[in-house]
C-alpha cells in the first residue's frame, strides 16, 4: 500500500525508528485477556458506540496473531463506519473471529468473548478507557472475575519509546508495521464489503477479471505475430493480405464477448 511505501521512505530518509500509536494493545487488560484465552477457537467481538464505529486491528492481533482473511457484511455494498456492519474473519495459527457493530447507538459496549475446548473467557466493559471486566468460565461451570481499573493509554507508550531510543534495533512491541497491517485490514475489509467476497491478506489479486485481461493480453500479442507474419508472406502472394480482415473481426468479437459478459455484474 501506498501508506507503507511512504513510511518506509520517511524512515530510510530520517534513519529514525517509527512507531505508531496503538496504545490499547498495551492495556493490562488485554495481556490478561490474551493470557486466559490461549487455546480459544472463536473470537467472537461487539462493539457499540454512539459515534462512526471503528475496528481496533492491534487488539485483535494482539489477541489472536495475524488475521490472513476477512469477509465483510453490511446494508449496502458501500463502505460507512456510521452504519452497522460485521465480518467474519480467520487468524493465520488457529481460531475463527466474529466481529459485529453498531454505531450511533444510544449505550456504550465493549465485549471480546473467547471460546475454547473446554473454556470461555469474556472481557467486557464501556469502552477501552474505562474499567474493564474480565470473567472466566472453566470446564466445571464455574464463572471468576478479574478487575481492572480505567487506564491511561498513553503513558504506556513512554517506556516503549525510551528503549526505542536507547537502541533503535531492538524489537519493539509496538511498530510501524502494525499500522501498516492496520490500514490493510482496513482495506480487506472494505474491498470484502463492496465486492461482497472473502478477501486474503496475502494479496495475491488472482482475480477473474486480472486473469481475462491477461488472456486478452496472450491473444492480442499473438495476433500481432499473426498480422506481421500475413503482411510478411503477402508479398509473394498477395490475396493472403485478406486475412488481416477475419483475424481483426475475430479479436473484436472476443472483446465484444467478454464486455456482454460483465456488463450485468456491472
Amino acid at each position: 500500500p501506498d501508506p507503507a511505501y511512504e513510511m518506509a521512505l520517511i524512515r530510510d530518509d530520517t534513519k529514525k525508528t517509527l512507531l505508531p500509536l496503538l496504545p490499547w494493545s498495551l492495556h493490562p487488560a488485554i495481556e490478561r485477556f490474551r493470557e486466559l484465552a490461549r487455546d480459544f477457537r472463536l473470537l467472537a467481538c461487539e462493539q457499540r458506540t454512539p459515534d462512526a464505529a471503528a475496528v481496533w486491528w492491534d487488539v485483535l492481533r494482539a489477541i489472536g496473531g495475524e488475521i490472513v482473511e476477512v469477509t465483510g457484511f453490511a446494508t449496502a455494498e458501500k463502505w460507512d463506519p456510521t452504519k452497522p456492519f460485521s465480518f467474519q474473519g480467520r487468524f493465520e495459527k488457529s481460531g475463527l473471529l466474529q466481529f459485529s457493530t453498531l454505531p450511533k447507538s444510544a449505550d456504550l459496549l465493549i465485549q471480546f468473548t473467547a471460546t475454547g475446548p473446554d473454556s470461555e473467557v469474556r472481557l467486557s466493559g464501556s469502552s477501552m478507557e474505562s474499567s474493564l471486566t474480565i470473567a472466566r468460565r472453566t470446564a466445571s461451570g464455574e464463572w471468576s472475575e478479574e478487575h481492572f481499573p480505567a487506564w491511561d493509554a498513553w503513558p504506556a507508550l513512554v517506556p516503549i519509546i525510551e528503549a526505542v531510543c536507547e537502541n533503535p534495533t531492538a524489537p519493539s512491541r509496538v511498530s510501524w508495521q502494525d499500522a501498516i497491517h492496520g490500514l490493510e485490514l482496513d482495506d480487506a475489509l472494505k474491498r470484502s464489503i463492496e465486492k461482497r467476497r472473502a478477501q486474503s491478506l496475502e494479496y495475491r489479486e488472482v482475480s477473474e477479471e486480472i486473469s481475462t485481461k491477461g488472456t486478452l493480453t496472450l491473444i492480442g500479442c499473438g495476433m500481432i505475430w499473426v498480422i506481421l507474419l500475413v503482411f510478411g508472406v503477402s508479398i509473394w502472394i498477395p490475396w493472403v493480405r485478406w486475412a488481416v480482415v477475419p483475424l481483426l473481426g475475430g479479436f473484436l468479437l472476443l472483446l465484444g464477448m467478454k464486455w456482454l459478459a460483465r456488463k450485468p455484474a456491472q
